[in-house]
């Protein structure tokens, strides 16, 4: 791994952040953990990419897979055959706030300094209702 590498972890931090290092020229890696990761474009909301980990090499596939290598994926307790980011069920808070946190760095409407009370809730102006926090 080069010296500027940018280590990742999967579903801590989402491939479009991968995607955005890379075209700045920065290597990227993806820690193996388990869990799912999708870039989405902010422009369309387009999937540009999207990994499940741990995975397993599909060309296993290609010439018939043997009958000891398909039951070590299926028996397997980290479960490769599942494809995270389809059949995973994940708060989407969860993922777009490290996204809007970086957006707000990025504009310069935040320091890496500033502190933000969070009661746990939001109440719009004039109102009483509270919208919980995701």
């Amino acid at each position: 791994m080069s010296a500027d590498a940018i280590v990742l972890g999967a579903g801590i931090v989402g491939v479009s952040t991968a995607i955005h290092l890379a075209r700045r020229g920065r290597s990227v890696v993806l820690v193996d953990r388990q869990g799912p990761a999708a870039g989405i474009s902010y422009g369309n909301g387009g999937v540009l990419a999207m990994v499940s980990k741990p995975g397993f090499d599909p060309n296993l596939f290609v010439d018939g897979i043997d009958p000891a290598t398909w039951k070590d994926l299926n028996e397997s307790i980290d479960t490769p055959m599942v494809n995270r980011p389809l059949r995973g069920i994940y708060p989407p808070g969860s993922t777009i706030k490290p996204f809007l946190a970086l957006g707000a760095l990025e504009l310069g409407l935040r320091k890496p300094s500033d502190a933000i009370a969070d009661p746990g809730f939001y109440s719009l102006p004039g109102s009483s209702h509270r919208y919980r926090d995701w």
